[in-house]
């Protein structure tokens, strides 16, 4: 038994070396811009989809293939986030039947979502690609702004301070990244066009339903870092 195992270890470590040469590294940098909102659940008669807000991002993809047409990787980048109307949020004397308040959040986000990619060639030059999974996204900063009067009205842009009055957000997001497009061979890489979306499982404010949502439409560029031929 004892020869068998070490067998097999000398083989599969002969191997590794022969598995990983076969295997394709690429980089895509890409930027994106849709809309964003929240979703508020139950807890609030208004519909989180009409309030959104202008998304936008970019990131940085890097995948390994595992065969020819399936891909692991991950895709650090910035994102964009917020809603046009943040629920549960109070400023002012309410008291007063004049008086009217509005608040924007905008919420800008570090995200490294891990993804499984699937090509498919259609013609040519031309390919298919689908692309999901999920990660951990991190609340770096945002502001507010704050709409209040009410025949005539005033703005105020407030920057979020997470060890005060905004101590109730959560900065750890975690949700579900999905994208479906193609890619032209062009050159060297590719050129890339795809939909994306995302659909969070966290609420960003503690106290009320506020999960982030988002689409976009994406262009990017993919150039290959190693190749089987390398």
């Amino acid at each position: 038994m004892a020869k068998r195992n070490f067998t097999l270890l000398l083989f599969s470590l002969f191997l590794m070396p022969l598995f990983l040469l076969a295997q394709t590294t690429t980089l895509t940098v890409k930027v994106q811009g849709g809309k964003s909102w929240q979703n508020y659940g139950d807890d609030f008669r208004i519909n989180g989809y009409d309030q959104k807000i202008d998304h936008y991002g970019m990131s940085a993809e890097l995948f390994r293939s595992v065969t020819p047409h399936i891909f692991i990787g991950v895709a650090p980048g910035y994102m964009r986030r917020g809603a046009a109307c943040e629920p549960g949020f109070i400023v002012g004397d309410l008291a007063d039947p004049f008086f009217f308040v509005d608040a924007t959040i905008y919420l800008d986000y570090i995200q490294l979502p891990f993804l499984l990619k699937l090509t498919y060639p259609i013609i040519g030059r031309l390919e298919a690609f689908g692309q999901t999974g999920a990660g951990f996204s991190y609340l770096a900063g945002g502001f507010r702004d704050i709409t209040t009067g009410f025949n005539t009205t005033t703005t105020e842009r407030r920057t979020l301070d997470f060890s005060g009055t905004d101590s109730n957000l959560n900065r750890f997001d975690f949700g579900w990244n999905s994208a479906l497009g193609f890619a032209y061979r062009m050159g060297t890489g590719k050129l890339k066009a795809s939909g994306e979306y995302y659909h969070s499982f966290i609420d960003m404010n503690q106290n009320n339903t506020s999960r982030n949502r988002n689409w976009g439409i994406a262009l990017g560029y993919q150039i290959p870092l190693s190749s089987p031929n390398q």
